[in-house]
This record gives structure tokens, sequence and C-alpha cells, in this order.
């Protein structure tokens, strides 16, 4: 017996052994490149994070794989609706300002926690990891829902304006709209006799439970796979025909597999956007619109430019949670070693970062008339490339390339400069479609300097389509909507060096000049432009803009005349200037969050500037301004 105890302990160590030695042989590289090469550490750093962060997601999803029998249990076997997301997450206040977009499911199940007393009750609990989130509805208009944590809680039970709350377990959270409901739960929960039956309903059988949400309601069922991007829903008895026509408008009839008489698999994915799960989601309890978002402001960096944590004190903490296998730990750790790392590769490239903008601006065809650039070195990751920071902006075309997927395969890469430069808006014609949501079409060319030659990436395995300037370029269509782009065209001067365009002239043109082996006197953006004045290149992201004579400033009354404007972005902080007339700035100062928040001034004569000086409310949406400033508009 003691024999078997040992092998079994063997066994369980060199089991931990084998799952942590990725994450260990990546902390060894990282150490060794650390000090001579802190791009190739950068890359490591953030490859270690992804990795360690997937650990942490796993260990919290097998932990919690016996919670929806107990919860299934808990309820009163009348319950009418019952949702589950089983995707673990961390609570911050942009989960639910911009998570719709990027995570709709993440946003709908933080949606009722971040809400609690007007926002003030979640503030306790950010940053913390919720496992899963679960809620029900009950009757009329009981409802309830649990929130799973990774860790032990502390927090106060009762009432806080309209929701009752209790803490049954260590980790879990409980919240009811009525003290009775709660308290049935509750006691449930605490049943001394026989263990109570499970919710058994008919439609629980076509829910897929192993789906990141999944979830039941009066004769649908639900599943939703957050990967897949795919929304199942069975309905026991056939939608009718006002249903198909409205509500399930972007679902399609399934008729692959034999079902039951009366039984009916309706499919759509949220490719097009969250419209069809916000219609999907309602059916098994959850709200059509997620309301925390007039609550709250999103988070600024706990210290924006200030100093990282030091690199040895994080890999002395990082390497024994790794061998412990506390991926709890490990993930608080790793995200601080790549601030750390990634700090040290921008401070060593910053010089290079600049050269490398003069170098791509005297690239510029003559009517190049905006350009927006990053002044920093940068590690690509996730948070850079989804949603609205200010990052998009000079990675404007690689976001779109092979419809976002290239960027998806940089991810982890070392930037060492990227550039954007637009060519005069395409003018829309009288009898033009009203603007699609979204960016509208812009002409334009991003200019990717990287740390590391990229040709091992999958991308460049593929025969090219095309070839411009005897350089092969590989092309994909990304929209056939009228008027908008039609193709990306992608192509590589250089090894590290990547042009993602969806003008292919202005690719050509490029090209042209950067493969010529000599620097052309620069015609586009000269020095001698006044705007260059207003312009500091040191800012974490920077643009300028030249109108033409047609332009208007697009965010300003028809009445004010533009010549231009500048960008100058930071994070916490953001200054617009537009050359004008008068004060563009009074639609945009006039509506939240900008209306308390932005400082308006003339800093010269007809130079207007529109700055914000950490509102974090008003900084998620200057990106938005920036880009019509630069004359490319977003329809919202």
């Amino acid at each position: 017996m003691k024999r078997q105890r040992a092998i079994r302990a063997l066994l369980l160590t060199l089991g931990a052994v084998a799952l942590s030695f990725g994450q260990l042989r990546e902390l060894e590289e990282l150490r060794a490149e650390a000090s001579k090469d802190p791009a190739a550490a950068a890359e490591i750093a953030v490859r270690l994070d992804q990795s360690v962060q997937q650990r942490h997601i796993q260990a919290m999803k097998s932990s919690a794989s016996a919670y929806p029998a107990d919860l299934l249990r808990w309820l009163p076997p009348t319950v009418d609706q019952f949702w589950i997301s089983t995707e673990p997450f961390a609570l911050d206040p942009d989960v639910a300002l911009s998570g719709l977009g990027q995570r709709p499911l993440v946003a709908y199940a933080a949606d009722h926690l971040l809400s609690i007393d007007q926002g003030r009750f979640a503030r306790q609990f950010y940053g913390r990891k919720l496992q899963l989130v679960a809620g029900a509805v009950h009757g009329a208009r009981d409802r309830a829902y649990f929130h799973y944590f990774d860790t032990t809680i502390e927090v106060s039970q009762g009432e806080f304006e309209g929701t009752w709350v209790a803490v049954p377990k260590p980790n879990l959270l409980v919240t009811a709209n009525s003290e009775a409901f709660l308290q049935d739960i509750l006691n449930r929960m605490e049943h001394r006799g026989e263990t109570p039956a499970p919710a058994v309903r008919p439609e629980l059988q076509y829910a897929d439970r192993q789906a990141s949400l999944w979830g039941f309601g009066k004769g649908v069922a639900l599943s939703f796979g957050e990967t897949s991007k795919a929304i199942d829903l069975y309905f026991l008895q056939p939608p009718s025909p006002r249903q198909r026509r409205y509500e399930l408008r972007a679902f399609t009839q399934q008729t692959a597999k034999p079902l039951p008489e009366g039984v009916t698999h309706m499919w759509s994915d949220i490719a097009r956007g969250p419209g069809a799960l916000q219609m999907a989601v309602q059916l098994v309890g959850l709200p059509l619109h997620p309301m925390a978002h007039q609550f709250l402001k999103p988070s600024l960096p706990s210290n924006p430019g200030g100093n990282p944590a030091p690199l040895d004190n994080l890999l002395r903490e990082l390497e024994p949670a790794i061998r412990a296998q506390n991926w709890r730990l490990a993930s608080q750790l790793t995200p601080k070693l790549a601030t750390a790392v990634s700090a040290a590769a921008a401070k060593a490239n910053g010089k290079e970062t600049a050269q490398w903008n003069e170098r791509i601006l005297a690239w510029l065809p003559g009517d190049v008339e905006t350009a927006m650039a990053s002044s920093v070195a940068f590690t690509l990751a996730e948070s850079a490339s989804a949603g609205l920071t200010m990052k998009i902006l000079p990675l404007l075309n690689l976001a779109s390339a092979e419809k976002g997927e290239l960027i998806k395969a940089l991810l982890g890469r070392t930037v060492i400069a990227a550039f954007t430069a637009l060519r005069p808006p395409q003018r829309p014609q009288k009898d033009s479609v009203r603007p699609s949501l979204g960016l509208q079409p812009f002409r334009g060319c991003g200019i990717y300097v990287f740390a590391q030659p990229l040709l091992s990436e999958g991308l460049f395995h593929r025969v090219a389509e095309d070839s411009v300037v005897g350089l092969p370029v590989w092309t994909a269509e990304l929209k056939a909507e009228a008027g908008s782009i039609q193709s990306s065209y992608v192509s590589l001067p250089a090894p590290n060096i990547l042009a993602a365009c969806n003008d292919r002239d202005f690719l050509h043109d490029l090209l042209l000049r950067a493969t010529t082996g000599t620097t052309p006197e620069r015609v586009a953006l000269p020095d001698s432009l006044s705007l260059w004045r207003h312009v500091d290149k040191t800012a974490s992201v920077w643009g300028v803009s030249k109108y033409d004579s047609m332009a208007q400033a697009l965010i300003a009354d028809g009445m004010v005349k533009a010549t231009g404007a500048t960008v100058q972005m930071q994070t916490s902080s953001a200054r617009i200037r537009m050359f004008a007339t008068a004060n563009p700035w009074t639609k945009i100062t006039a509506a939240q969050p900008f209306k308390d928040a932005a400082k308006v001034s003339e800093i010269a004569p007809g130079v207007w500037e529109l700055s914000i000086d950490g509102d974090a409310s008003a900084l998620q949406i200057m990106p938005l301004v920036a880009l019509a400033a630069l004359q490319v508009p977003i329809f919202i």
C-alpha cells in the first residue's frame, strides 16, 4: 500500500512538472534574453503571459465543472428560465463598456454585478476573477444571480438598493431581487434531508452543457460557443412566422440531423455583430441590453507612466508559482512581467522607432494627407488590436488585413515602428448608399517594422496572389457592400517590414519609394507644413492631417472651415488640435462624456485644442474623435 501511494505521488509530481515544463522553459529563455535582446525578451514575456493565463482559465473551468449541477438542485423545479456562462473573466468596468463588441458573453455575464447599487457594490471586486456566472428567473418577476469567484470573498450581506445579497459559500456570491426568493434558494442549499431534486425541464436535453453559454426558457434551449461564435436555438414548438420574420431573421433552420417531431433547430453566429446573441439571450432570461454602462467609468492603469516592478523580483516570485502550478498567483505576476519587459524593450528601441518614423515619412507619395504613428516600440498584445484604444490609429490597416486574421497571427511580436498613411478620402457620390455601421471606407497603407523577421508566419507560406514592383503580394477580399473597401494587400519589402494596404495603387507607389535604395526628397506633409509645429512626436501616438480644398472638419458645424488637425495621445491624456475659422469642438463638448471632462482653448490664432486629462470615460472615446479629425470617420 505504501509503495502504491509512493508511486502515485511520484506520478502526480511528474505530471505537475510536465504541465509546467513549457512555462518554465519560456521563463529560462526570458532570463537569457532580458539583458542582450530586450525585444526578444518582450515577445517571450507575452507568450508566457498568454500560456499562463490559459492555464489559469483551464484550472478555473476544471474546478467549476460541478457547479451547474449544484445550481439546478438549488433552484425550484418550476424555474422558468436559466442560463449559465462558463467563460472565466476578470471583473473590470471596461468589460461592460467595450466588451459587447469584443466578448459579448462576458459583457452580459458581468452586467448585473456591475450595476448593483449604481455600480458602487462591484468596486470592491475590481480585478478579481470570476469562474462562472449564472442566472435564473422564477415566476413573473423573481430573479437570482450566482457569481463564483476563483478565491474567497468577504462582503457585507443584506439589501443594496433593492438587491439582496448573500455569500453561502466562501467563493459564491448570490443575489436576488427579493428577499423571499433568495431565502428559498438558501434553504434548498442548506437542505438537511434528501438532496434536492434538480430542476427537470424537457429543454435541457437540447442545451450543450459544454458550451460557453447554455440555458433554457419556456420551450427553448440555447447554446453559444465563444470560440466558434455559433448560436444554437432549439424550439420545442416551431417558432411562429412573425418570430422568424423579426426576431429570428439572422437565423437559419438546420436540418442536418433528425429531431423529434415539432422540434426546430435554428442557427446563427455573431460574425456581423452581437445582435443575434442579444435576441437569443433574452429567451433564457438575460436582459436585452446590458445596463451597467450607465453607472461606470473605464479604468485607467493604476500607475500610468510609473516604474514597472523590478524584473528580478518578479522572476523570483513567478518560478515557484509555476512549479507548484499555482496558476492563480502566476496569472497575477505574468502581466506585470510582460509590462516590465515591454517597457525595457520600448526604452531600448526608442531612438530606432523615431528613425524609422522619419524614414517612412520619406516613403510616402506626394498626395498623402494623413499620417499616424506610434513613437514607442511595443509588443503586439490582444488588447492593442481589440477595441478602440489609442493604438488603433497606427494599426488601422494591420487590424483589417486578411479579414483580421493577420494581426491575430502576429500577437506577441515586438513592433519597432507602426505607421499608417492615408490618401484623400473618396468623396461620396450623390446617389451613394447610407453609411454602414462602423469604420467608413478610407484609402490607407500601414507600414510595420518588427524586431524579428516575419517569414515564419502562416500567411507567407501561401502562394502570393499578386506581385507589385517585383515583390509578392498576398490579397484578401474584405467586404462586398457597395462603396466599401474591396481588398487588402500585404507585402514584405524586407523580412522584418510589413506593408498592409487597402488600395493597390497606394501600395505600388509606397513600395516603389521604399525599395529604390535612396531617400527621395519628401513631398507629402513637408517639414514646412505649419501643422508640424503642433505635433509632439514623442507622444505615445501622434497624428497629422492636412485637409484638401474640399475638406471640412468632419466633427464640426458646417459653418466652420478647417484646414487640418493634429493628434497627440498618451495613456492618461489626449490633445487634438484643429486649424479652423472658429471653435470646431462645440458639438463634442456639449455631450457626455466630454461635457464635464474636456477643455477647449485657442492656443494660437486659428488653432483650437480639445484636451482631456485623466478622465477615463472621455479618453476611451477620444480615438473616435481623433479618427474623425484625421479624416477617418466612424458611423455609429
